[in-house]
């Protein structure tokens, strides 16, 4: 039950269109582990962000967007 006056959240299912905001939680919140694997798999000209982005845009990977929940705004609220 929402109290009076609150306003409930609609939370969804994460989509490849919110892959990028999986890879910035997961470098905000992963206290440098991403990082450091991502940079292992950085190409010349790439940034880590970029790496992070192709990962959890992955189908069969357990670091995917198909594992996370999202706000309509694609604020990535949790994992599943």
């Amino acid at each position: 039950m929402v109290p009076e006056g609150a306003t409930s959240m609609k939370i969804r299912s994460a989509t490849r269109a919110d892959c990028r905001a999986v890879a910035e939680l997961a470098l905000m919140a992963g206290e440098g582990i991403p990082a450091y694997f991502w940079q292992q798999s950085v190409s010349p000209g790439e940034e880590i962000l970029e790496v992070g982005t192709r990962n959890a845009c992955s189908e069969t990977e357990n670091f995917s967007y198909r594992n996370a929940r999202a706000l309509p705004s694609s604020m990535i609220v949790s994992p599943a």
